[in-house]
């Protein structure tokens, strides 16, 4: 590894954010190398915004989502042994699985031989299910993985696997069973954004309806706050410009239309105002 041929004997963590720019940098081979020396020859677990940026990263490759997945599915196996997956999370991945395409092909995040034999070698213990793992929901950065994920499948056109998840994440935010914070805002905003690409009104009313079901979380009318505003920024630029290339008084008399539907008519002005 580079620091060690430098002479300099660095922590875990450094090693982790010389991974992470090995991959911004597009050295994946490098980083992922990396990967495994930190996942599977010390106790210690790669960090999960770690696994966030190769999740994003594969998702930015556009050409498939099997990098992704197999990013995903290497973080839950690893967070399943030492009990800190959430078990929705692990119920609502058994059901979906991986695509076709990514269980044909080997995943590189994973090591050759099984993995509690690799991760008992260096001594880590199997934990029961869920040990340390979300008593509600999922987790902040479980919900983060998830999102990348949905990103993944979005920008590859695996639409269906996409709203598929995004059926599960409304229902999640609509009763309430994740509060949304503005970070996590932030995040679906990503996702949003993404859909925003696609000039298909299908894809706009997958926008939409996270926006009602957001604004229902946070308290109907909230949306008006700034720290909101903020959050959903990009993905109210994101409208305007769709409306802009798909006849604009149409599509935004659609737009206003849908909110109003939804009783949510009062977050077309925040648009138009964030956009003028």
């Amino acid at each position: 590894m580079l620091l060690e041929k430098q002479g300099t004997v660095a922590s875990p963590r450094v090693h982790e954010l010389y991974m992470r720019a090995c991959l911004r940098s597009g050295l994946v081979p490098r980083a992922i190398e990396i990967f495994h020396r930190l996942a599977y020859e010390t106790r210690r677990s790669v960090g999960e915004p770690s696994f966030v940026y190769f999740i994003d990263y594969m998702a930015d490759q556009r050409e498939s989502c099997v990098g992704a997945e197999h990013a995903f599915d290497a973080w839950m196996q690893n967070s399943q042994y030492r009990g800190r997956a959430t078990q929705k999370l692990v119920e609502r991945w058994k059901q979906v699985g991986m695509s076709r395409e990514s269980r044909n092909e080997h995943n590189v995040f994973m090591p050759k031989s099984p993995l509690s034999d690799v991760l008992q070698k260096v001594g880590v213990k199997k934990e029961e299910p869920g040990k340390y793992s979300s008593k509600r929901w999922l987790r902040d950065w479980e919900f983060h993985m998830v999102v990348s994920l949905v990103s993944a499948y979005v920008v590859s056109g695996r639409i269906n696997r996409a709203l598929d998840w995004e059926a599960w994440i409304l229902d999640a935010i609509r009763n309430k069973s994740l509060s949304m914070k503005p970070e996590l805002i932030s995040r679906v905003s990503g996702l949003l954004v993404r859909h925003l690409t696609f000039d298909s009104w299908d894809h706009a009313k997958c926008v939409l309806d996270f926006i009602i079901a957001i604004d229902h979380n946070t308290g109907h009318g909230n949306l008006g706050k700034q720290v909101y505003q903020l959050s959903l920024r990009h993905t109210f630029t994101s409208l305007h410009y769709f409306a802009q290339r798909n006849d604009p008084v149409k599509t935004r008399a659609q737009i206003r239309a849908y909110l109003q539907e939804h009783n949510a008519q009062y977050v077309s002005s925040f648009i138009e105002a964030q956009t003028a």
